[in-house]
């Protein structure tokens, strides 16, 4: 999932019951589409989660559960869920086994593009159907009646059912996408809900507001009323007056005011997100950085560490050097555990011999622009300036920066415009492919146009093999080629900061989409957070 350094904040409103309550939460930017079936960023996944359920979903402790489904059996090419029969949509009507195959068929649907369309690869003819081989009604998926789905493996898949919680496989109402057509989820009352809560009202970049779900299965466990979305800014020291002030019960600290927060001696929390930055190529003809010796000169002038640790300081990154972060695991074996790989070694004298063999090749006397594509939050162009920097200094290129918002970036990247952009990719789902798959030439988030068939190869070898060793081995071949052919630039696997309100309790930090999952929080009582230790002061703040 494409990832920003967003902001998700909360503040606690009032004396709230320990039964209910209301929270308040701002985002750094409002999702581009809230369409289960377009969505692709982190900003939809956070909202989807609490708003709709899949055949599974994520419990308290991050585990795998049973969402919709209550029960499966699993087979190397075949898997059958049994539906709950008190699963139901916000207007009383029960979710049905129809509802996820109208869905799984849309998305793969070729005459309705879907961006992750790949993601149901797995599934039978689900290629075959993108690439206009074969009908939707070919897909590999039956509802044998109401509550029971029959799904058809196009191969043996290690980690489908990892597959089954995230956004792409929710469900969705037939009557509800042919009455609004291109419109459909477009508005709060626009699409229906089976999450824990509905989505009551959205005001296009102002606000939106979440409310309890009454006709949930499991509307038990949910002891927020609501959820109100009242502001949208990616103002670090915005957000630090937030908090400050007692505004805000949970606050991601950036450079830009962590400073302030240790002076103030603020109880900072850390949270290892997962995710992975680093420098996409662009690899079309008509473009520098499809030349290997330019890429390969660009790869050893910077120094990670110094990125990390001068640039970014904020305690938890990790310099990167392999597609694959740390944690990143394939059938219980951890890939860099297994096979470690550590990041690029800066070497200035063979990357200016890489860029005079660059120039020979194409005949120049100066080293060329580089068009170097960003995203306009604090961090992201302090890290550009610093590359810049790299490497005008090493290699005399003009790097010209080109800020843009989320939605624009996303856009120009998709248009290929750009040599060099600043990608940040958070997994999906619990396996190494959710990372390894991203360089595939048949994947839309492949938006370098990164082409290799060996590559490809490994690829589709890894997602049908269910031997661990053979597996990892294969991811390991993956990284390598990618170094080797210098396709991406691992920077750092990223790690989130934050400030937690001592009243605000059951947030659950989630690595595969979704983060924060606010299913299960609350706020505690007063005797809770006397229990605690709390002060009084503390206990005013967390009641404000």
């Amino acid at each position: 999932m494409t990832r920003l350094l967003a902001l998700v904040l909360l503040c606690l409103q009032g004396h709230v019951a320990v039964a209910g309550g209301r929270i308040t939460l701002a985002l750094s930017t409002e999702p581009p589409s809230l369409n289960s079936m377009a969505a692709q960023d982190e900003y939809a996944s956070f909202l989807l989660r609490h708003l709709k359920e899949g055949l599974t979903s994520y419990g308290v402790d991050g585990e795998l559960i049973p969402g919709v489904a209550e029960r499966w059996e699993l087979e190397p090419t075949r898997a059958v869920f049994h539906l709950r029969r008190n699963a139901r949509w916000h207007d009383g009507k029960i979710v049905t086994a129809h509802d996820f195959v109208y869905a799984w068929r849309r998305i793969v649907d070729p005459a309705i593009p879907s961006p992750y369309a790949y993601l149901l690869y797995p599934i039978l003819n689900a290629e075959a159907i993108v690439n206009g081989e074969q009908k939707a009604e070919t897909l590999g998926v039956k509802a044998l009646d109401d509550f029971t789905i029959e799904v058809t493996l196009e191969r043996p898949c290690a980690y489908f059912l990892a597959l089954t919680a995230y956004m792409t496989y929710l469900p969705v109402r037939a009557d509800y996408v042919e009455r609004f057509g291109d419109a459909y989820a477009a508005d709060a009352d626009k699409q229906a809900y089976n999450g824990p809560f509905t989505l009551a009202s959205w005001v296009h970049g102002a606000r939106l507001q979440l409310l309890r779900n009454p006709t949930y299965w499991n509307s038990q466990v949910v002891e927020l009323d609501a959820i109100d979305i009242d502001h949208i800014t990616s103002d670090p020291l915005a957000v630090m007056n937030l908090f400050a002030d007692g505004g805000i019960a949970l606050a991601n600290i950036g450079v830009d005011n962590l400073d302030l927060a240790l002076q103030r001696g603020m109880p900072l929390k850390q949270f290892k997100v997962g995710s992975l930055f680093f420098l996409r190529f662009n690899f079309s003809p008509d473009r520098v950085t499809s030349d290997p010796d330019l890429r390969k000169a660009i790869s050893l002038v910077y120094s990670p560490r110094t990125l990390v640790d001068k640039i970014i300081a904020i305690p938890g990154f990790e310099t990167a050097g392999s597609i694959f972060p740390e944690f990143v695991s394939s059938l219980g074996i951890r890939i860099q555990e297994r096979y470690p790989q550590p990041p690029v070694s800066m070497d200035i004298e063979k990357a200016r011999a890489h860029l005079e063999i660059f120039m020979k090749r194409h005949g120049l006397e100066e080293p060329p622009a580089i068009h170097l594509l960003t995203s306009d939050s604090p961090g992201a162009g302090k890290q550009a300036e610093f590359l810049q920097n790299r490497l005008q200094l090493a290699l005399g290129l003009d790097v010209r920066i080109d800020k843009q918002i989320f939605k624009q970036r996303i856009a120009r990247e998709a248009q290929g415009l750009f040599d060099i952009t600043m990608s940040g990719w958070g997994p999906d789902y619990d396996d190494a492919m959710t990372f390894a798959d991203l360089f595939a030439s048949w994947n839309p988030n492949n938006r370098g146009g990164y082409a290799s068939a060996e590559y490809d190869a490994l690829v589709a070898k890894a997602q049908m093999t269910l031997d661990p060793d053979e597996r990892a081995a294969l991811f390991n071949e993956m990284q390598i080629l990618l170094r080797e052919e210098t396709a991406m630039l691992p920077l750092y696997e990223n790690a989130l900061v934050y400030l937690q309100d001592p009243a605000l309790t059951g947030v659950v930090r989630l690595r595969f989409g979704g983060d924060p999952l606010l299913t299960y929080a609350r706020k505690l009582s007063g005797d809770e957070l006397a229990s605690d230790g709390l002060t009084s002061a503390q206990q005013g703040r967390a009641a404000q």
